[in-house]
C-alpha cells in the first residue's frame, strides 16, 4: 500500500509540474527568466501593500540586470504584433480622488548616475510628412535623419511640427545687447572685394574696445541674432555677414552709396563651429562696421 501511494503521488506531482501556471513565487524567492508564463485570466499583476517610489528598487515591480555580458536592449519591452494589439505599451495614471489635483505621471524617466539618458527614440522612418497613412495628434517621432516631429492636427499624414534636429534652428535664446567687434578699434575699414572672418563668442566694451563678457554666444551655437552698422563709408557697395566658413558673396546684409554714411540692420545668420562669422565686402568702396548680437540659437 506504501509503494501503490507513493506511486500514485509521483504521478500527481508530475501532472503538477506539467500543467500551464501563472507566473508566481513565493516571498523572496525570484520568477525566473525564460519560463513561459500563462495566466488563464489574461492579466498579470504584481502588486504591493507598501508605499513605493522613483526609485530603482521601491517600486512595485522593477526589472534589474546586474550581468556585465548581457544583450538585452532594455528590462522591459512592449511588442504589438498583429491587428488587435496596436500600441506596445500603454501607461495610464489618474487621480487617487475627485478633485485631486496632484496626479502622478503616466511614465517616469530618470536619468541615474552614469547613465547616458533618461529618454531615448531610436532614429526609424523617413520624415512623418512624407506618410501615406493615418496619424493622430499628439505623436512624436524621429526619422532616419535624426529630427524630431511632433504631429500637431490628426490627418493621413496629419500636419507635423519639426521641433529638433541638424536642420532645424534650436531654442532660441534673447541676451541683452553686446558688442563682439568693431573695426575702429582693430582691423580698421574693410574695402570692396575683401573678406574679414571674426569671432562672436565674446563680448567687448563699446568704449575702450577690450574684451568685457566671455561665451556671450555659447560653444555649441549655430546660429545668431544681429545687428551690423556701417560708418566712415567710401564711394558706394555692401557687406554682407555670413558664416565663418562662406567662400563666396550670395546675399547682402547692409547696403550705402554714398561717403560718410552711417546706417545699422538686424538680421539673422548661422555660425561656423568656431563661433565665427566671415564680412565679406561688395561695390567700390570701403567702410567701418560694427556687429552687436541681440541672441543665438542652440
Amino acid at each position: 500500500m506504501l509503494k501503490g501511494g507513493a506511486i500514485a503521488a509521483g504521478a500527481a506531482l508530475a501532472g503538477a509540474v506539467a500543467a500551464p501556471q501563472s507566473a508566481a513565487a513565493a516571498d523572496g524567492d525570484n520568477v525566473l527568466l525564460s519560463n513561459q508564463n500563462t495566466s488563464p485570466s489574461g492579466n498579470t499583476r504584481i502588486r504591493t501593500p507598501g508605499p513605493g517610489g522613483l526609485l530603482s528598487n521601491a517600486n512595485i515591480f522593477t526589472v534589474t540586470d546586474n550581468a556585465s555580458t548581457s544583450s538585452y536592449e532594455a528590462a522591459i519591452g512592449g511588442t504589438a504584433q498583429g491587428d488587435r494589439v496596436t500600441n506596445g505599451m500603454y501607461a495610464f495614471t489618474s487621480a487617487r480622488i475627485d478633485g485631486d489635483v496632484t496626479t502622478g505621471h503616466a511614465v517616469v524617466a530618470r536619468k541615474t548616475s552614469g547613465g547616458r539618458s533618461a529618454l531615448y527614440m531610436p532614429p526609424s522612418g523617413s520624415a512623418p510628412p512624407n506618410d501615406t497613412y493615418q496619424h493622430a495628434r499628439g505623436e512624436m517621432r524621429v526619422d532616419t535623419s535624426g529630427t524630431l516631429w511632433y504631429c500637431a492636427v490628426s490627418g493621413t499624414p496629419g500636419t507635423w511640427r519639426r521641433l529638433a534636429g541638424s536642420a532645424s534652428a534650436g531654442a532660441v535664446h534673447a541676451i541683452d545687447p553686446k558688442r563682439t567687434y568693431d573695426s575702429r578699434f582693430t582691423d580698421g575699414p574693410l574695402a570692396a572685394d575683401d573678406e574679414r572672418v571674426i569671432s562672436v563668442a565674446d563680448g567687448i566694451d563699446v568704449v575702450t574696445g577690450n574684451v568685457s563678457a566671455f561665451n556671450i554666444v555659447p560653444a555649441g551655437a549655430t546660429a545668431i541674432f544681429f545687428n551690423l552698422a556701417i560708418t566712415q563709408t567710401t564711394g558706394a557697395g555692401f557687406l554682407q555677414l555670413a558664416p565663418g566658413d562662406a567662400t563666396a558673396v550670395t546675399a547682402s546684409t547692409i547696403n550705402w552709396d554714398a561717403g560718410n554714411v552711417t546706417l545699422a540692420n538686424g538680421s539673422f545668420s548661422t555660425l561656423d563651429e568656431d563661433r565665427q562669422v566671415k564680412i565679406l565686402c561688395g561695390g567700390s568702396g570701403s567702410t567701418e562696421f560694427i556687429v552687436d548680437i541681440t541672441g543665438y540659437t542652440i
